[in-house]
This record gives structure tokens, sequence and C-alpha cells, in this order.
């Protein structure tokens, strides 16, 4: 929200790069915007008008919708990717929006599809990013991160390591591990250039506001992988065995005992992919008289 609120005025982000007042086109549902985004952009010293939120899960609705919708359906097992793309260049056509921001990303993915599947997420990213492109428009997205450590930072966000894959540039933002107060930006991937230098921001408690002050405060030598827990040992089996429970999940259920007899063939034990079973939160259930493993929701 800080970037876009800079994005609405113009001005300076991390307080290094300058960047002219712009429209932004912000794709948000976990808020509400009367009692939090507004009041957030109003303290972050954002321009309202510049900011088109877009706060339902289905962006068009009405007649519209119902005639769009049961067109779609017939051509693309997707649909809320192309809604999300449709109503972009809809809007973008009535004003010029140079940045997209899509809060979160599987708020706006459909409910039956499969985050962690690779055949689920590359197409509703490439989707989203060539409605951007005809449009000249960058895409911020965000999603959370998966709890606990890992040996590199793109393991820690949720869903399939295939968004790390499709983004251009990818950032961590996490508390600082020895000043809690603190909160690090750091570079995490790149594909347009090298990585940039962390920084950190401090949310400032202001006196009978409900709203904090947002405050940069300077650089970092923390990299990304010191915030994903990833140098706190050597290279960690753990992360290899999340990464392989969750290929072997990301198209349906499979049974219990063809998910640890395959696991065996590659080099996990029992107990490292039941360690790696708790950190994704997969579920277990009975069928009959068998045991399955599963991808929990998100």
């Amino acid at each position: 929200m800080k970037i876009a609120s800079v994005i609405s005025t113009g001005g300076l982000i991390m307080d290094q790069d300058r960047v002219d007042e712009g429209k932004v086109l912000y794709f948000g549902v976990e808020d509400d915007p009367e009692h939090t985004i507004r009041p957030r952009v109003d303290a972050l010293g954002g321009n309202p008008d510049n900011i088109r939120l877009q706060y339902i899960y289905e962006p068009l609705v009405g007649d519209g919708l119902t005639r769009m919708r049961a067109t779609v359906k017939k051509y693309h097992p997707t649909l809320i990717v192309i809604v999300i793309v449709i109503v972009i260049v809809i809007v973008i056509v009535i004003v010029i929006v140079i940045v997209i921001v899509i809060d979160t990303l599987y708020a706006y993915m459909d409910s039956e599809k499969n985050p962690y599947s690779p055949t689920t997420i590359r197409p509703f990213l490439y989707g989203i990013l060539r409605a951007a492109r005809s449009v000249d428009a960058a895409v911020l997205v965000l999603r959370h991160l998966r709890k606990g450590d890992a040996s590199k930072a793109i393991y820690r966000g949720q869903g399939a390591i295939d968004v790390a894959g499709v983004v251009r540039s990818m950032l961590m933002v996490e508390r600082h591990p020895e000043q809690p107060n603190l909160i690090v930006a750091a570079h995490s991937k790149t594909n347009i250039g090298k990585r940039g230098e962390s920084f950190m921001y401090e949310l400032v408690e202001v006196p009978g506001s409900d709203q904090p002050r947002f405050e940069w405060r300077g650089s970092s030598p923390i990299s990304a992988e010191e915030l994903a827990g990833g140098t706190k040992g050597s290279p960690s089996l753990l992360d290899q065995a999340m990464t392989f429970l969750e290929n072997t999940l990301a198209e349906g259920n499979v049974s219990s005992n063809d998910v640890y007899s395959n696991a065996s063939k590659v080099g996990f034990s029992k107990r490292t992919i039941d360690r790696a079973r708790q950190e994704l939160g997969v579920e277990k259930k009975k069928v009959g008289k068998k045991w399955f493993m599963a991808l929990a929701a998100d």
C-alpha cells in the first residue's frame, strides 16, 4: 500500500527512486475499503483519486458479468483469469493506469483450482501479464509467507514455486530477526539485473490515531536468505522434502503408502516426509480402508 500511495502522488520509493504521479488499479478483497484501506492511504499521504479499488471477488457485476461469464465458460477453463483480464483492460481504457496491484494473488484464483499446481498457476499469471503488457502497466502481486524457515527465500512464499519462476523480480518482507520493531524488504529474486540492497521500515504509533506512521529506516545488510532462515544451518533436507510433497500432491489426493514409497526411492525417510507434511499443512484423510494425503486449501 505504501508503494501504491507513493505512485498516486509521485515521490520517492524506499527513499531512493523517484516516480512520477500515476494511477493505480488495486485488486483487494481482504481489507475493508472504508475502515482499513482508505485510512491507510490517507495516513501514507496517498491521493485516493488516483487509486481505483476493485473490492469484489468477481470484478464485473450485473447483466454484463452474467453474459460475459456464459460466453467465457464455453472457451476458457479458468474463468477468473479472464474476468481479471477484462476488467483491467476496461478500467485502463477509462483512466491510464501504470501499476496494477493484486492483494493477494490467491484471493483471485478460482476456488476449485490448486495453487500448488504449475499447470494452474502459470496460465493464471501469464493471463494477467498479457493484459498488463497490452496497456504498458507494471504488476505488483502479493502473497503470504509460509510458516517456518527455508534454505532459500523463494521457498517461503505460499503456493507453487512457479510463482517465483514467472515473476521477473521478487521481494521478501519480514520482521528484522534482532529488532522486531523493524521490517525488512529484501530482494529475493531478479531476472532484470543484479539484486538490490535490503531496506528497512517501521510502523510508528501515532497518539490519538488508529493508523501508524510509515517511516523508512535506511538500508540493511540482511539478505532475503537470512530473513528466510536459510543461513542458520546446512542446506535443508526438509525444504527438498516439502518441494517433493508439493509436486507429488499437485494434481490431487495420493495414497499415503504411495507417497512414503516414492519418497523412500529418492532418499526421504518417513520421518522427514511427516515433518514436511506438517510444515505444509498437508491433510491426511481416510477413504474406506486407505489413508490419503492432500494439500490443504489456502
